[in-house]
């Protein structure tokens, strides 16, 4: 199905069909940078009541503690040396992701020194000054299993956004091939294909994961999973928000379907119910534990420069669709850094947006280069004070601070311990954040 028809699911077997009921139950509260997002569970009928099971998997507060302020920042030593001499070396870091297994347990898509190829990476900054890297992917096997999509010469793979999808395995988006692939987390050199049909032009289509399902992806979509084999995916290129449905990475049933956006000539500013709601290149995705779906959207069309909110009250088994509606929950689409209560505050090319364990949502404005953060009262400013003196919160919102580069792309993580990180794509330094 191509367009927003997308929206329904067409019928598949019984299992699929089931899987698909059962996995759009477990919606989201917090923690999707995990993978280990809290479950919810939907009443019968559409829109059922939420209730909530556990609170945010990101710290012990949940999100009923007071606000969260990350006052200490520490640029940590650049990592470009420990990652030239590991095995093979690695130059730079595109995007991150952290585990809530361990404090300072991260994944990275990054790239290899002597080819350029892409790889995945296990980082253990347990030591900073001594990082523990451990390469995922041979060297030469994923731009051999691009191919293999493909007839004709060798294709160089080209990885971008990451996530922990369970204790064995992270998600990564693949471009060249508009894919995502599993990579093996605890078993290293596992390489498997996850969702989308392979196509180096872009698609817009619903059904079959691995067969029928195509994507838009962009080098800064993200990937957000859930509990129940649910993984969102922000489908910048089609305006729209993805959700795959599958048990595994295995999972021969698996699906794909259109939560809620218009498709790649439907991009523009619309609030309102899942299936009339539109968006201008969505890009970071993450989940709330006030149970809605945090999403930033980079406006490449004019009309973004937002941070919406789905909220998800059900599931239609007539329509075969989500039920729900979005929100603007930051911003009025000027792009500017500007400090103000949520819906009349400015935000300018949102990118990566994290929830801190009291329900704070922290992004970067990359526009401008701007740290931003929505207390959990609706107030919007810049924590980061001017000059980078991460030591003094500040409301003023002031471009160009000397740590954020304006123009650049930024990706960011909340670690198992509750830090905030925050990584310039292309580079090898990290930014932390300690509450």
């Amino acid at each position: 199905m191509d367009g927003h028809q997308g929206a329904s699911i067409e019928s598949k077997s019984p299992l699929a069909h089931r899987a698909l009921l059962l996995g759009c139950a477990l919606l989201l509260a917090a923690g999707c940078k995990d993978g280990k997002a809290a479950v919810n569970n939907l009443g019968p009928g559409v829109g059922g009541p939420v209730n909530f099971i556990v609170p945010s998997k990101t710290g012990t507060n949940g999100c009923n503690g007071a606000d969260q302020l990350f006052l200490n920042c520490t640029e940590l030593n650049d990592l470009g040396p420990a990652l030239a001499n590991a095995n093979p070396g690695i130059s730079t870091l595109t995007r991150i992701a952290a585990a809530q297994s361990a404090p300072n347990l991260f994944y990275a898509t990054a790239t290899l020194s002597l080819s350029g190829d892409s790889t995945v990476i296990e980082l253990d900054l347990t030591d900073p000054a001594i990082p523990v890297i451990t390469n995922l992917i041979p060297v030469d096997t994923l731009d051999a299993f691009i191919s293999g999509f493909f007839a004709g010469p060798g294709v160089q793979a080209k990885l971008a956004g990451i996530a922990v999808l369970d204790n064995d395995t992270v998600i990564v988006a693949e471009l060249v091939s508009n894919t995502i692939l599993a990579v093996g987390r605890s078993t290293p050199n596992i390489l498997l294909h996850y969702a989308g049909l392979p196509s180096m032009a872009p698609k817009f289509v619903d059904g079959d994961a691995k067969t029928a399902a195509g994507f838009a992806l962009d080098a800064e979509s993200e990937l957000c999973p859930a509990e129940g084999g649910i993984v969102f995916v922000a489908d910048t290129g089609n305006n729209a928000i993805r959700v795959i449905a599958a048990n595994s990475p295995l999972d021969p049933d698996a699906l794909v379907v259109t939560a809620t956006g218009m498709g790649p000539a439907g991009a523009g500013f619309q609030d309102g119910d899942l299936l009339l709601a539109m968006f201008d290149s969505p890009t970071g995705l993450s989940a709330h534990c006030a149970d809605r779906l945090i999403v930033s959207e980079r406006g490449d069309n004019g009309t973004g420069h937002r941070l919406r909110s789905i909220m998800f009250t059900g599931f239609d088994p007539a329509m075969g669709m989500l039920t729900g509606s979005v929100l603007t929950e930051v911003g009025d689409g000027t792009p500017a850094s500007v400090a103000d209560v949520a819906l009349m505050a400015q935000t300018a090319r949102p990118q990566a947006p994290v929830i801190s364990s009291t329900g704070e949502v922290y992004w970067i404005d990359s526009l401008t280069g701007v740290l931003r953060r929505e207390s959990t009262i609706g107030f919007v400013d810049c924590p980061l004070a001017p000059g980078g003196d991460c030591a003094t919160a500040s409301s003023a919102c002031i471009a160009g601070s000397p740590d954020f580069d304006p123009n650049a792309s930024f990706s960011t993580a909340i670690s198992g311990d509750g830090d905030l990180y925050v990584l310039k794509t292309g580079t090898t330094r990290l930014l932390r954040f300690d509450n």
